[in-house]
């Protein structure tokens, strides 16, 4: 047995084991067990088939679209459906990298992920189709992206800028046919939502604490000042450099990065939306251990998820090979 696989091995064996500890913590009343982020979903859909779209009492309004054509049907669902949304992600994995998949248990973003019930990983497919750029089926992405917007907003607008660009009508037709059909009828029924949607946010960034809750750089930003404020502009400027290292072969890939790195809204949880851009065993091991650097640092420096900047520095760097994005996934035939 060469080292390589005794190493792959015992990662393997240690992504089991986690997989299992989630598992078993979830235990015989999964079905009861508080899934904080799928919950808060379903009242929001119960509390808008009641007419009210906007609960006073929840932080993070979503786009009314995404309660309509998500929460809305959520509800209808038994409550052994959040097994389903649990599990998903992981059968998606495995869809996307195979056994090498289960390496992403051991990814930290991807365990809040599961303890949470975010939707965020099933917005893989839709960003796979966006960045392969696929015929028709990237113009899909870019609108099904919308629906969860402060994780993939840059990718899209960049996408839309090249579309226009290169002239690609079809997938230009494509976005704003299924634009139109997800969010004329949100308008309709309540014209003036943005604002509901604007306002909350607004008034949770005029308070103090607020923004040293994001993974992103604002959270260094916020919470340190004098000695350390050096930080952000390094970070600032070792990003820039690895984005004009990559962007002009990986406009998307490259967007990705920096969407998730300077997006006030974002937590640690976020950044499982890093897992499409990243292919091969050695690439996935590495951005795992960048995680938990990100779960050492937050705890030694106490900036609630500023630390996490580590994960979409460390892709953009992992970009920087040509060889990374050779291999396509599985998903991206869909």
């Amino acid at each position: 047995m060469t080292r390589r696989n005794l190493v792959l091995g015992l990662m393997l064996a240690f992504a089991l084991g986690a997989l299992g500890v989630v598992l078993f913590t979830l235990g015989r009343n999964w079905v009861a067990s508080p899934l904080i982020d799928y919950d808060v979903y379903v009242e929001r859909g119960l509390s808008a088939r009641r007419g009210v779209f906007f609960p006073p009492e929840k932080e993070n309004p979503y786009p009314l679209p995404t309660t309509l054509f998500v929460f809305v049907p959520l509800s209808y669902l038994p409550p052994w459906f959040k097994i389903v949304w649990t599990i998903g992600p992981y059968l998606l994995l495995l869809m996307l990298f195979g056994r090498m998949g289960i390496l992403w248990v051991l990814y930290y973003p991807m365990l809040i992920q599961s303890a949470t019930g975010q939707m965020d990983a099933w917005l893989w497919v839709p960003l796979i189709w966006l960045l392969d750029n696929r015929r028709r089926w990237a113009g899909v992405g870019a609108v099904l992206l919308l629906l969860k917007p402060q994780l993939a907003w840059l990718p899209v607008l960049i996408a839309l800028i090249l579309w226009l660009k290169h002239r690609d009508r079809e997938n230009l037709l494509v976005f704003g046919t299924l634009f139109l059909v997800l969010w004329l009828p949100s308008f309709v029924i309540r014209p003036l939502w943005l604002l509901e949607v604007v306002h909350p946010l607004l008034l949770r960034a005029n308070e103090s604490i607020i923004p040293t809750r994001g993974a992103s750089i604002w959270g260094w930003v916020s919470w340190y000042g004098g000695w350390l404020l050096w930080f952000v502009p390094f970070v600032l400027g070792l990003a820039a450099y690895l984005a004009y290292r990559t962007a002009r072969t990986k406009p998307l890939h490259t967007a990705q990065c920096v969407n998730l790195l300077l997006t006030p809204v974002l937590y640690a949880s976020n950044m499982v939306m890093l897992i499409p851009l990243v292919k091969g065993t050695r690439n996935i091991v590495l951005l795992v251990l960048a995680s938990w650097l990100g779960v050492m640092l937050d705890g030694l420096f106490n900036v609630f998820g500023g630390a996490y900047v580590v994960l979409p520095l460390t892709t953009l760097w992992l970009l920087t090979n040509p060889a990374l994005l050779e291999r396509r996934t599985p998903v991206a035939a869909i």
